[in-house]
């Protein structure tokens, strides 16, 4: 149960909203698995990860634009005086608002612009979120006509989640399920403005959430970033929301995602764009390649050997010089 002063569950929905938008990284993965059918990734600071994005901030309001997720630091924390290591993943995402405005005096279509930047800590055994914060501004005019009016749209979220018990962690098989068990605290504030009208909703909530997890299926999966192989991965919430997730080994995290609620509408999806994962990367050194070192090694100890057997051709012409020169008198 939840204890707050919100009308909903607030723990559930405040994490709910940091999976929809942009499903803010990897939440259900391992760092450093052994061998299995699907692996689990390992972060290093500088992956990143950047996705298309289309969602519903709440019904009417349609956000499209790009999320790029980046792991920017491994550090250490504290969750409920537990301390822990973790990884830091910085989100930044902008891109246009629209759909249509319920006001006083009737319904009206809108158009703007938004802004994301968010963190989420990932603790570093199972990549589960433990701390994140979330920053959603979005801002522009509504079609009153004849005169448009500005809106302006502030969400704000914060949660940390204290892991219960973990029963999903990589390496896994298609056909696993198992669940999470956290302890939640979250707060949201929610600030509207249209015109001279304003609206504004604090809600808090603390609780155990338990979330279920499987692994149904593998497919193929083309995206702006390329075509990949990769895993469904289902992740349900105690309200029946839904998210799916393509998994792809190779890139380090997912390559689709897409967010249902509990009836099975959907609530928004990405697509990954372009990614930077380095534990897959070839060798490289100032920028050049294995094989660009390795002849390079190679022409540098030609070079050497090369040197040194003219140094020394050269002290042997000296040295025969020095024998055969003659000498002449000795003087008077």
């Amino acid at each position: 149960m939840f204890k707050g002063d919100g009308p909903n569950p607030t723990a559930v929905r405040a994490r709910r909203v940091l999976a929809i938008l942009g499903a803010l990284v990897v939440s259900t993965l391992i760092a450093s698995p052994p061998a299995a059918a699907v692996d689990g990734p390992t972060l290093t600071v500088g992956d990143t990860w950047t996705y298309s994005m289309n969602m519903s901030a709440f019904e009417g309001f349609e956000l499209r634009g790009r999320v790029t997720l980046t792991v920017t630091a491994r550090l250490a924390t504290t969750v409920d005086g537990v301390s822990l290591d973790a990884f830091q993943v910085d989100a930044e995402g902008q891109g246009s608002a629209g759909g249509t405005i319920g006001t006083p005096i009737g319904t009206f279509p809108f158009a703007g612009v938004w802004e994301l930047t968010g963190r989420q800590l990932l603790e570093t055994q199972g990549l589960k979120l433990v701390k994140g914060v979330l920053d959603l501004r979005a801002n522009g005019t509504v079609d009153t006509d004849p005169f448009p009016t500005p809106f302006a749209l502030i969400l704000q979220n914060t949660t940390t989640a204290r892991i219960l018990s973990d029963g999903w962690r990589f390496p896994h098989d298609v056909g696993d399920a198992a669940g999470v068990v956290s302890w939640v605290n979250a707060t949201q504030d929610v600030s509207f403005e249209v015109g001279f009208l304003s609206d504004t909703n604090h809600t808090a909530g603390t609780g155990e959430v338990t979330l279920e997890y499987r692994l149904p299926s593998e497919t193929d999966v083309t995206t702006p970033a390329g075509a990949f192989h990769a895993y469904t991965i289902e992740e349900t919430w105690p309200d029946g929301t839904r998210n799916v997730y393509s998994y792809a080994p190779t890139v380090g995290n997912h390559v689709r995602t897409a967010t249902y609620n509990g009836t099975g509408g959907l609530l928004g999806n990405t697509e990954l764009v372009s990614y930077r994962y380095q534990v897959l990367e070839p060798w490289a050194l100032l920028g050049l390649g294995l094989s660009s070192w390795t002849i390079i090694a190679g022409a540098a100890g030609a070079g050497t050997i090369a040197a040194f057997l003219f140094v020394r051709r050269r002290r042997k012409r000296l040295r025969g010089s020095a024998v055969h020169e003659p000498t002449g008198p000795a003087g008077p």
